[in-house]
């Protein structure tokens, strides 16, 4: 073992003793533009605050039609990539191959869905909706699921508070 390394239980030697707890590790995040780094600083008032955002643009309709090509590769004929993420807040872009369904499921606040291109179903107790594209609609905090009946790509917003 090199010097100053630290085995598997988590000390390392040097110590009068032979042990010395080792720090635990940095907690990581990535912000809205790639960059990284730590909640842990050196300023104790960096650990209680999160990093600052900086703003970012990113082209929606591009990223669609990319996540669109990979949902008609892919066996499950679904792709998505979250597009921001914040500590209250995510949306995500999904793509859906033609009749490609999303399982029910009940998120605890709702949500919003954002048809960009193609048609879906948005299925809730005891209503089908159909959405097209440029349509905005608010999903209630309650068991659905969507289905593609075409190729489709949306914007699904989610609170996560």
């Amino acid at each position: 073992m090199q010097p100053g390394s630290a085995p598997v239980g988590g000390f390392r030697q040097g110590s009068q003793s032979g042990r010395q707890r080792t720090r635990a590790p940095r907690t990581p995040f990535v912000d809205a533009t790639g960059a990284g780094g730590t909640w842990r600083d050196s300023d104790p008032a960096a650990r209680r605050r999160p990093p600052q955002l900086v703003p970012s643009v990113t082209d929606v309709a591009e990223l669609a039609a990319d996540l669109l090509e990979r949902a008609k590769a892919d066996e499950t004929r679904r792709a998505a990539q979250s597009v921001l993420s914040l500590p209250d807040l995510r949306s995500t872009v999904i793509a859906l191959a033609a009749e490609a369904e999303l399982p029910e499921n009940e998120p605890r606040n709702g949500a919003s869905l954002h048809v960009l291109v193609g048609r879906v179903t948005l299925r809730t107790a005891g209503q089908d909706l159909a959405v097209a594209v440029g349509e905005l609609v608010a999903i209630p905090a309650q068991q659905h699921s969507i289905r593609a009946d075409e190729d489709s790509a949306l914007l699904l917003t989610v609170p996560l508070t």
